[in-house]
């Protein structure tokens, strides 16, 4: 009966003490992220939107990020020059950011690669698929050409500046952009995309 209520007593002194812990921690990060005096109060899916925008313009030069302040806070537009953007109701500008460029490089680079189911999986990138090296600042267009078995082909064009990848499966969305979208605004923001795909009458049975 004593052992019993001395192993008691030193769980609730462990239950205790972790209580302490965390709520020490939870401060430390409290006072971490305070918002400098003059400085604005975001969320945190914001600021991390405002971070994610800002990775995915990698010119090694400072950027300013437009971002609507209601989640999922959908981006206006990446300026080099502050005055360059436009006052809209609802957004907020921030910046700036610097990225650096991919690889260490002196300027941005295009790298295309796929990834092969059979006969394994594995990735494959431009130098061994023969693709040539090429200057994103120089690229107006991506064409996207599927060609059936019955050789009809059908093609899509999208504006270069603005297209990083494609996924071609709903299985290459669920590993690559599901965890993406999980990370920065939830799981169900993510479950909502992935409905919206599903559910369209492209993936539809005919």
């Amino acid at each position: 009966m004593l052992a019993a209520s001395a192993a008691h007593t030193r769980l609730v002194r462990l239950i205790v003490a972790l209580v302490v812990l965390g709520a020490a921690f939870a401060t430390q990060g409290l006072a971490q992220d305070a918002v400098p005096p003059g400085h604005p109060s975001i969320r945190g899916t914001l600021a991390m939107r405002f971070g994610e925008a800002a990775d995915a313009h990698r010119t090694g030069e400072p950027v300013w990020v437009l971002a609507d302040t209601a989640f999922p806070h959908v981006v206006y537009g990446i300026y080099d020059d502050p005055r360059e953007a436009p006052s809209v109701s609802g957004h907020m500008l921030s910046g700036p950011y610097v990225t650096p460029p991919d690889f260490g490089a002196e300027r941005a680079g295009m790298i295309i690669c796929a990834h092969l189911k059979r006969p394994y999986s594995r990735y494959v990138c431009s130098g061994t698929l023969g693709f040539p090296p090429l200057n994103p600042a120089e690229m107006e267009s991506f064409t996207l050409t599927v060609t059936m078995t019955d050789g009809r082909s059908e093609s899509l064009t999208l504006p270069a500046g603005d297209t990083d990848a494609f996924f071609l499966s709903v299985s290459a969305f669920d590993r690559f952009v599901a965890p993406f979208y999980t990370r920065s605004y939830g799981v169900d923001f993510a479950k909502r995309i992935r409905d919206d795909i599903v559910g369209t009458e492209y993936l539809r049975e005919p």
